[in-house]
C-alpha cells in the first residue's frame, strides 16, 4: 500500500473533512489520490449508494490521517484483492426471506435462535433506514443529534448481525456448537443506551486558507448555537425568546463552550502562520 502523505493531499483531506457536505464523489475522488485502503475504496464505491458508505468513509479518512503516526497499527489493514465479502443481498436472501424455511432443516435449537434473531436484526434495520431518511438533512443541533442516535442504533444492530453470522457460518464449516447464549446477547443490545456520538476530534490543517474557511465555518456553527439559546432559533430574532431549563439547554451550552474552544485553537493556529 503506496500512501501519499504530502502536506498537499493532507491539507485536501481535512478540508473535505471539515467542509459542510463532505461531498461523496469528491471524497472518493481525494481518498484515491491518497493510496489509502484501495480495496476497501474500491468496495465503497461499488456500493456508494449504500446508505452507510458515508459514514464508513469518514470513518477511513480519518484512520488515513492518523497513518502516519502508527503505520504499523491492524486498523490500517488494506483487504486482499478479490476477497470476497457476504453482501447485503445475501443476507437478506438467507435470513430474511427464507429464514423460517431454514428453521425446518433440523439444526440444533441454539443455531435457530440465531438463524431467527439475525432475520429479526435485519428487519429492525430496515426501520431504522427508513426512518434515517425520514429524519432528513437538516443541520440544526437537535436533527443532528437525532441522526447520530439513530446511526449509532442501526451500527449496534450491525455490529449484532455480524456476531451471529459469525457463529452460524463457524457451525457450518466446523459443526461446533457455539455456547454464545443469544437471548443474553440480545438482552444486552437492549440494555445498551444510545448517546449521542461524541464531538470530532478538531484537526488543524498548515494551510492559511483552510484554516480561514474552517474559522468562518465555525464563526457560523457558534452564532446558531448562541441564536438558539437565546431564541431557540438559528437565526436572531426581534424579541428574545430564551430556551428553557432543562436537559437540552446544559446540552447546548455544553456545545457553545466546546465550539468556542475550537473557535479560538483555530484562530490561535491561523494567527501562528499568518
Amino acid at each position: 500500500m503506496n500512501v501519499d502523505l504530502s502536506k498537499k493531499t493532507r491539507d485536501q483531506v481535512i478540508a473535505w473533512l471539515n467542509s459542510k457536505n463532505r461531498d461523496l464523489e469528491k471524497g472518493f475522488e481525494i481518498m484515491q489520490k491518497t493510496g489509502y485502503k484501495p480495496e476497501v475504496l474500491s468496495i465503497f464505491m461499488a456500493n456508494k449508494n449504500r446508505r452507510d458508505i458515508p459514514e464508513k468513509l469518514v470513518i477511513e479518512v480519518r484512520n488515513y490521517l492518523r497513518y502516519h503516526g502508527s503505520p504499523q497499527n491492524p486498523i490500517h489493514q488494506d483487504l486482499l484483492p478479490g476477497k470476497k465479502t457476504v453482501t447485503s443481498e445475501e443476507l437478506k436472501d438467507f435470513f430474511v426471506e427464507n429464514y423460517k424455511k431454514h428453521l425446518t432443516k433440523g439444526y440444533p435449537a441454539v443455531i435457530n435462535e440465531i438463524i431467527t434473531a439475525h432475520a429479526k436484526c435485519y428487519q429492525n434495520r430496515s426501520i431504522l433506514h427508513k426512518k434515517l431518511k425520514k429524519a432528513g438533512e437538516g443541520a440544526s443541533d437537535d436533527e443532528n443529534k437525532n441522526r447520530s442516535e439513530i446511526l449509532n442504533e442501526i451500527t449496534d444492530l450491525s455490529t449484532l448481525m455480524d456476531s451471529l453470522w459469525f457463529h452460524f457460518e463457524n457451525f457450518k464449516k466446523t459443526g461446533i456448537l457455539p455456547t454464545v447464549d443469544v437471548s443474553k446477547l440480545l438482552q444486552k443490545k437492549k440494555a445498551v443506551k444510545i448517546e449521542p456520538k461524541p464531538e470530532e476530534v478538531l484537526v488543524l490543517s498548515d494551510d492559511v486558507d483552510v484554516l480561514r474557511k474552517q474559522s468562518e465555518n465555525w464563526r457560523i456553527k457558534l452564532f446558531k448555537a448562541e441564536n438558539r439559546l437565546l431564541y431557540q432559533s438559528e437565526k436572531k430574532l426581534k424579541e428574545e425568546n430564551p430556551m428553557p431549563e432543562g436537559p437540552k439547554k446544559i446540552s447546548l451550552k455544553k456545545r457553545i463552550a466546546q465550539l468556542r474552544k475550537e473557535k479560538l485553537a483555530i484562530d490561535t493556529k491561523l494567527a501562528e502562520l499568518k
